[in-house]
């Protein structure tokens, strides 16, 4: 059974009675668009990931990490509704959840998914009108975005050893839309590694360092830029191209920021 197969909106929605009015969010970018919506008063407990908005881990209960959550305090926040990702959560945390618990699984891989993923969360929590303003400002964002860029990318999200976003994932589908081919495409793996001394023999005009999973600095910046003298070597902010709530109305700045970047 996969975990999306059975999520949170199908049970809330049975009973019109009332909205949730306790949400636990397991999932930052999640966290950070329920925040947007209008109901930051629902949540009671998230991750010690949820970092934005910037006050929100020390005005709601921390319970775990992503990976690592801990039960007893969820049980002592008697939710009536979690809020999960199939990547970012661990499926045996998530079916043991959904057993005791309203849960909504989302499986985001495309721009697609993600719009759709807002569009469910809004209509969970009562806030479709602004869920509804919240994909068009996207959808008109990314229109003006759209093969905006061009060139191969490795875009690296740990090192030592390194790591690439490859196939399958929000990252690739974001450097695709954009215009980017991305040096992984041929790739199965999601997320392959690789040796540093293999990207000498590929033919790539970026590198992008993630400021995310791994916390990519100027000096891994210049490290790289110093091995691959004839690939520009850029440090990008993951959350523009991982993370799919409402950060993605926040990506047009950034983005015609990145392409002056890549052109000076």
């Amino acid at each position: 059974m996969q975990i999306q197969d059975q999520i949170g909106h199908e049970v809330i929605l049975k009973s019109k009675a009332k909205f949730p009015q306790r949400i636990i969010s397991l999932v930052p970018s999640q966290t950070e668009l329920l925040v947007d919506l209008g109901c930051e008063e629902m949540i009671v407990g998230v991750t010690r990931f949820c970092t934005h908005p910037k006050h929100i881990r020390t005005s709601k209960q921390i319970v775990g990490g992503t990976k690592d959550i801990d039960f007893d305090l969820i049980h002592e926040l008697t939710p009536d509704l979690i809020i999960c990702n199939k990547e970012e959560n661990n499926k045996e945390d998530v079916l043991s959840l959904q057993k005791l618990y309203p849960t909504y699984t989302s499986d985001v891989i495309s721009i697609e998914d993600a719009l759709n993923m807002i569009n469910d969360i809004a209509t969970m929590i009562g806030k479709l009108n602004s869920g509804n303003t919240l994909i068009k400002s996207i959808n008109n964002d990314f229109l003006q975005l759209k093969n905006r860029f061009s060139g191969t990318v490795a875009y690296l999200i740990w090192n030592d050893p390194v790591m690439l976003a490859g196939m399958n994932t929000f990252i690739n589908s974001n450097l695709e839309f954009l215009g980017f081919t991305n040096l992984t495409t041929n790739v199965k793996d999601r997320y392959p590694l690789i040796n540093q001394s293999d990207l000498n023999n590929k033919e790539l005009d970026y590198i992008f360092l993630s400021s995310e999973p791994y916390p990519f600095k100027e000096k891994n910046r210049k490290q790289f830029q110093d091995q691959y003298p004839k690939t520009k070597v850029v440090l990008v902010d993951g959350r523009m191209f991982s993370w799919y709530g409402s950060r993605l109305s926040r990506v047009l700045e950034y983005f015609n920021a990145l392409d002056k970047r890549l052109s000076s």
